[in-house]
């Protein structure tokens, strides 16, 4: 088991609470370029995962956490990345199935 001092465990709640705001920013982002069909809000939440990416490698590489939990965040940020297309695409089905029942 890692221990942290009092620096390490601040970089390490700033990291993680950057990486939610990210992936939040990613999933606003991408949902408001397909419900205004605007290319700019895709590039744009594409842009915030890549840096989603940059906080993952700086958790996994510059933090004292366990693997286990540095699993979890990988596993996130790649999650991260398909949510937003996979409801996406549940949604579009849905309401195709209520305008064609």
């Amino acid at each position: 088991m890692n221990t942290m001092d009092a620096m390490e465990l601040t970089r390490t709640t700033l990291l993680l609470g950057a990486f939610v705001l990210l992936a939040g920013a990613y999933a606003v982002l991408f949902t408001r370029g397909r419900v205004t069909g605007n290319p700019h809000y895709l590039k744009a939440g594409y842009f915030f995962h890549a840096l989603q990416w940059v906080a993952t490698l700086f958790l996994l590489l510059q933090t004292p956490l366990d693997v286990g939990w540095k699993l979890l965040i990988l596993g996130s940020c790649i999650a991260s990345l398909a949510i937003p297309h996979l409801t996406w695409i549940f949604l579009e089905k849905m309401h195709r199935q209520e305008i064609n029942p």
